[in-house]
């Protein structure tokens, strides 16, 4: 008797899980597994022209400590709904996003962001920047997004 309680109890756990949504602005099916792309920074000693990124505004302290997990801060920004692009920041460092060449604004360390944009062939690029002048870069990466896309970055 007990095990078919148990089994039951299971049963509609999975059920009830699966019919929560996930509520997305968008109306695509996210029954679709979502790409996920693991890059590692590439450290740059000295500051140099990037025509991947129009501003060197931000910087960081390479001396931050980590917090105990991750947490979705928010939304970048809104286009249309084509697909929807999950930024993911394993790392201490601010990193301002550029995503087909716009600047999309700083996923702050240990957290993550969603933006928006058209699907098909998408662009995106992250850079650190820090006191010293030096810079840690993922990408330019070259990623097909529709209708959601993940990007983790690593130092």
């Amino acid at each position: 008797m007990m095990k078919r309680k148990a089994m039951l109890i299971s049963i509609l756990v999975t059920f009830f899980a699966s019919s929560l949504g996930t509520g997305s602005l968008c109306e695509a099916s996210t029954e679709q597994k979502l790409p996920v792309v693991t890059e590692n920074a590439q450290k740059n000693q000295t500051s140099i022209a990037d025509e991947n990124r129009p501003n060197d505004s931000n910087a960081n302290d390479s001396n931050e400590a980590a917090p105990d997990a991750l947490k979705v801060v928010g939304e970048m920004s809104e286009s249309t709904c084509d697909c929807e692009v999950l930024i993911v920041n394993h790392t201490r460092h601010q990193i301002r996003i550029y995503v087909d060449g716009i600047d999309r604004g700083v996923v702050n360390p240990w957290s993550s962001v969603y933006c928006y944009t058209g699907a098909g062939w998408t662009s995106l690029y992250g850079i650190a920047y820090f006191r010293d002048g030096s810079t840690l870069n993922w990408g330019p990466y070259q990623a097909y997004c529709a209708p959601f896309y993940r990007w983790d970055l690593y130092n």
